[in-house]
């Protein structure tokens, strides 16, 4: 199949205009000008007119399953407060979670996601992703601060992952939750379970200021939350380090995790993330949601960490848009390059997703995950305008295969 646009993009900082894309099945095998690619034949060629081809969005961190609290959240007092209202409200009915993931995978399909990395609290996403032709990063999430309880937990983990399977576009991946819910020892299985079976893993990690607050002295909102779900921690010793440091010395960063949101990482860490080569991933409007700070990103990216870019879910976004991520992050953050945030939600993602493909650009000989969108005219720059709010996704290939399209 040949794809032709007016516009076609390999990366955020490489074009064509009157561009085209040869796809072979599941991959690509030229980019470049429609005229030198169509003298290898153009009878099958889709001509997407007045758009641009880029990589396909990879949203690095999501929970789809959390899809049926759309709009029952309003922004807490506390992120405390929010999970005990996550907690008494989230939906654990298997078909119920079922059928949300697969609404939320479809919407992320016609937003030109073409991968995303999915974490479940209920187990009940896999089943649903396998059944969309969407690549998915498909982790099991464990939850157990109770060191009695640890083996417990990693039992329940080893069972749902012995269960699962890995094809081409869907890969298994674990997910300890975060340092003030999961044990030390809890952690260390995780990443014994990750390297063994060579697992991607992930992790919540200084999302809030409580978080590193309970790490230092064992006490605030979170050592509340634990007593109250009826955790008992009078034998804690907390270890008086930051998230980061803390999850370093346990030996989870050796397992090569992405971070979610890391929105408190300090000046301190960013040596460890950096020369471990950690990904962090940022979720723009979820982190405005709860009224945080401004995210150290640029600060994280200008000293060598990788920043990836994800929706976190929509019990605190109001979609589940890639799109709607960069345009956000391009207006709280006008002096940074459309091309850098372009990059964020594509090669970036890909760095460190960890699936079985060479995803985020456009080349010979890496999968066909191809996302199209309208390019409204009135600003001089291509990646303005695919920032612009009038920019739409009109096409989406996912593995070779068009999977939503408008036009053409």
């Amino acid at each position: 199949m040949l794809l032709r646009a007016k516009y076609v993009m390999p990366s955020s900082h490489e074009l064509y205009e009157n561009g085209a894309v040869r796809v072979a099945g599941d991959v690509i095998v030229d980019v470049g000008p429609f005229e030198r690619l169509a003298r290898d034949g153009a009878a099958n060629a889709l001509d997407l007119g007045e758009t641009a081809l880029l990589p396909g969005f990879i949203n690095a961190h999501t929970h789809l399953d959390l899809g049926g609290l759309a709009g029952q959240m309003p922004p807490p007092s506390s992120f405390t407060k929010w999970i005990r209202q996550l907690s008494a409200q989230r939906d654990t009915n298997p078909e119920a979670v079922h059928q949300t993931v697969k609404d939320g995978a479809r919407a992320s399909i016609e937003a030109g996601t073409t991968t995303l990395v999915d974490i479940s609290y209920t187990g009940h996403a896999y089943g649903a992703l396998k059944e969309l032709p969407i690549r998915a990063r498909a982790e099991f999430e464990t939850v157990q601060f109770d060191e009695k309880r640890c083996g417990e937990a990693a039992e329940i983990l080893r069972k749902r992952v012995l269960n699962a399977e890995s094809d081409p576009l869907t890969t298994v991946g674990v997910s300890p939750h975060a340092p003030y819910s999961v044990s030390a020892a809890l952690y260390k299985r995780c990443v014994e379970m990750s390297m063994r079976r060579r697992l991607p893993i992930s992790s919540h990690v200084a999302e809030t200021e409580e978080e590193e607050r309970f790490l230092h002295d064992g006490g605030g909102p979170f050592a509340d939350l634990l007593t109250d779900f009826g955790v008992d921690i009078s034998g804690w010793k907390p270890p008086g380090k930051t998230p980061a440091r803390y999850l370093h010395e346990l030996g989870f960063f050796e397992a090569s995790p992405l971070i979610a949101h890391g929105n408190y990482i300090r000046n301190s860490d960013i040596p460890i993330l950096r020369d471990l080569n950690i990904t962090v991933v940022y979720c723009p409007r979820s982190h405005d949601y709860f009224g945080h700070g401004d995210h150290p990103f640029e600060r994280l990216f200008s000293l060598g960490v990788n920043i990836a870019l994800g929706t976190d879910s929509l019990a605190s976004a109001p979609s589940l848009s890639m799109l709607d991520e960069m345009r956000f992050t391009a207006r709280k953050y006008p002096h940074i390059a459309p091309e850098r945030i372009l990059t964020f939600a594509t090669l970036n993602g890909a760095k460190t997703t960890r699936v079985a493909a060479k995803i985020g650009g456009l080349r010979a000989g890496w999968k066909a995950d191809i996302v199209g969108l309208t390019a409204p005219n009135g600003k001089a720059r291509i990646c303005d305008r695919l920032l612009d709010d009038e920019a739409r996704v009109v096409f989406t290939m996912i593995n070779g295969s068009v999977c939503h399209q408008l036009i053409g």
